[in-house]
């Protein structure tokens, strides 16, 4: 484990603003290199997402959602400080994936920090409904 190393896990349920914020850290990619992040945005073969998420390694199933086995070690083989960002991470309810997740992480990473962008219920389903009449 490097302990110099951070990782940035940007968790936010759908409507509240998460697209913006995974378009402004794509946009921003290499400025985040100047200040020693790497945003994680990778589709599962290795190609370049430019959506600045990473949706694919985490699949939603009925109650909960499952994270690819392999993400903690792709994300311990980059450089540096990371950051990475999903909606589907909020689909994660099992513990026992919670905590094989962050056993990975742990092995490549001293500090982890999650940051969690939550909505006013009212506010939340107002615009729920907004974007489904549409």
């Amino acid at each position: 484990m490097d302990v110099q190393r951070k990782l940035v896990i940007h968790i936010g349920n759908h409507k509240t603003a998460t697209t913006s914020i995974q378009r402004t850290l794509f946009a921003n990619r290499v400025h985040l290199r100047k200040q020693g992040f790497e945003l994680f945005s990778q589709e599962l073969d290795g190609r370049l997402r430019k959506k600045g998420n990473i949706h694919p390694w985490i699949k939603p199933f009925g109650n909960g959602g499952t994270i690819s086995a392999d993400l903690s070690k792709v994300l311990g083989e980059l450089m540096g400080n990371v950051i990475l960002s999903s909606e589907r991470f909020s689909w994660v309810f099992d513990q026992r994936e919670i905590h094989n997740f962050r056993c990975g992480l742990a092995e490549h990473f001293g500090e982890i920090c999650i940051v969690a962008y939550l909505r006013r219920q009212d506010q939340h389903v107002v615009s729920h409904y907004q974007q489904g009449s549409k």
